[in-house]
């Protein structure tokens, strides 16, 4: 658990100390896209690179499976360029996602008005693929987020 101080602007309040746990932390960076050191840098509490790195990996992990489902929902759409998303470090902790646009050509074929249409270049096996990568790098950084909770609630429970 962490201790966070909140500010309220209310007449009357002036401030409010409020517990969350690392898995509340984690619900708020990735529903509003809020970095995880931005919460806490008011009172100076330090995160640490492990929670960090691992929030940024689940985000990485969810663009796969969005790109993945956008590629296999435009399977069967003529012309349709797949996506893919390419994970490369930051300069800090963590893992930055880069989608990008595939340009190979898809197979040819002439359709009912004899028109040469060309269909879409995604391959259903390297999506599934890549789902079943993204699942596991889900399940990796969602345990990281676990037992960094567990040993920081070691550490408070040391200190207290």
């Amino acid at each position: 658990m962490l201790v966070l101080e909140h500010s309220y602007k209310q007449a009357g309040k002036a401030k409010q100390i409020t517990i969350l746990s690392l898995s509340d932390i984690l619900a708020i960076c990735l529903l509003t896209k809020v970095e995880s050191s931005l919460l806490l840098k008011p009172i100076g509490f330090p995160m640490s690179l492990s929670f960090n790195s691992s929030i940024s990996g689940i985000r990485a992990a969810t663009d796969m499976l969005s790109v993945s489902a956008h590629n296999i929902a435009n399977i069967n759409t003529d012309g349709y360029k797949k996506q893919h998303v390419n994970l490369r470090g930051d300069n800090g902790s963590g893992v930055i996602a880069d989608i990008t646009e595939n340009t190979e050509a898809g197979s040819l074929y002439i359709n009912e008005r004899e028109e040469t249409v060309e269909t879409s270049n995604v391959n259903y096996i390297e999506e599934v693929v890549t789902q079943i990568k993204a699942r596991h790098l889900l399940s990796a950084n969602a345990a990281a987020i676990k037992y960094t909770d567990e040993a920081q609630r070691s550490i408070i429970d040391i200190i207290t």
